[in-house]
């Protein structure tokens, strides 16, 4: 069977980035979080009224935001949800109740503890932090090729129109460099602000 293109573009893309983050040095690295982090901050107090709930992700390894986005995000929503890696291929979340009660998940991730919630919790929140490699500039993104958040936004896009509801601002988190164009397919799914060290952009 022949190997997609496009699927190819995209493991070479991911593997280059993936060793680039990987030489950024430490003190580097927390002078880019820093930065990135008080964008997005702004962003957040920048809302119509304080968000009472943000879903985000738990970095590990090199993943812009570090150990201090949970943290940040602490001080500027009441409720921090966090994905639980399923084995179907879908993410459920979890509120974070600090780092002692995160365990190891399946990909390499920390997952907060139960009870947990399917994708209708999302429509709670504000924001929904999302993780990525790289982001176009029209918000198309480049995931770590689980298709995990294709899947959840498209099914939050289905939720709010169905239920009526606003759907949450979706937002990606990369390091200015990873702003880049990237292999796009269909199922892709664009998020509405990109957030870097040197500030941000909305896509729609």
């Amino acid at each position: 069977m022949t190997d997609n293109p496009l699927h190819a573009e995209k493991r070479e893309l991911r593997r280059r980035i993936r060793a680039a983050r990987g030489e950024i040095g430490p003190e580097r690295r927390s002078d880019l979080d820093a930065a990135l982090l008080a964008h997005l901050a702004a962003e957040l107090r920048a809302m119509d009224r304080p968000p009472a709930a943000v879903a985000a992700y738990f970095p590990v390894g090199a993943e812009p935001g570090g150990r201090m986005l949970v943290d940040v995000l602490q001080g500027e929503a009441e409720r921090v949800v966090l994905p639980v890696s399923g084995k179907n291929g879908h993410l459920t979340w979890g509120v974070f109740r600090g780092r002692a009660r995160m365990t190891p998940g399946p990909l390499g991730t920390q997952e907060p503890p139960g009870p947990y919630r399917d994708t209708a919790a999302l429509l709670d929140c504000a924001a929904v932090i999302v993780p990525a490699l790289a982001v176009d500039r029209s918000g198309r993104r480049l995931g770590q090729g689980g298709g995990y958040y294709d899947r959840t936004l498209a099914e939050l896009d289905e939720l709010a129109a169905r239920e009526g509801r606003r759907r949450p601002r979706t937002i990606a988190l990369v390091y200015a460099g990873d702003v880049r164009e990237v292999p796009v397919e269909e199922h892709d799914a664009a998020v509405d602000v990109v957030v870097t060290d040197k500030g941000l952009f909305r896509t729609r």
